[in-house]
């Protein structure tokens, strides 16, 4: 299969297919209709641990590893990023964005699932609209070096390196 070739868009296109598949399947699968003592829904790598292997250890490992995680890959660099921006735009101290941020999130999350999916569901439109904007702005000043990059894009996408990366997954 040459680098580059039909070969390799149909076996990037295989790979996203199975990739996309086995995602939705292991999300589908791990939901637990009327799980929750409360009938709602409910699942994860947690209940599929404890309820569909029965072992409620190896769950409950799993639950205090990812609460563990979430505080270095959970929301911490954003945070970082939001503090180093209004730092050096307003002179805010890193801790008080820090603890700005802390009250923020701990309102949401601590409201529950219902009042995560009304902050999620004003949010959403806001960073679609941000996001659109911003590639509008982007595309407007770069203009003159579009043409330029659509053809390095399209290069690099069916690139073997580009197939072997979408093999292998994110290193």
């Amino acid at each position: 299969m040459a680098a580059g070739g039909p070969g390799a868009v149909l076996w990037m296109w295989l790979t996203g297919v199975f990739g996309i598949s086995t995602k939705y399947a292991s999300g589908a699968g791990g939901e637990v209709p009327g799980g929750h003592p409360r009938g709602t829904m409910a699942g994860g790598p947690m209940y599929a641990l404890e309820r569909g292997l029965g072992q409620r250890w190896l769950g409950l490992l799993f639950a205090a590893f990812t609460a563990l995680a979430a505080f270095g890959i959970g929301n911490m660099v954003q945070a970082n990023s939001i503090a180093e921006l209004a730092e050096a735009s307003a002179g805010m101290p890193r801790w008080a964005t820090g603890l700005i941020l802390m009250a923020l999130t701990a309102v949401v999350i601590l409201g529950g699932i219902k009042w995560i999916s009304r902050v999620c569901e004003a949010l959403v439109p806001f960073m679609v609209v941000t996001y659109v904007a911003g590639c509008a702005v982007l595309l407007v000043m770069g203009f003159d070096t579009l043409d330029e990059t659509v053809v390095l894009i399209v290069r690099s996408a069916f690139s073997g390196q580009a197939a072997l990366g979408g093999f292998l997954g994110p290193g």
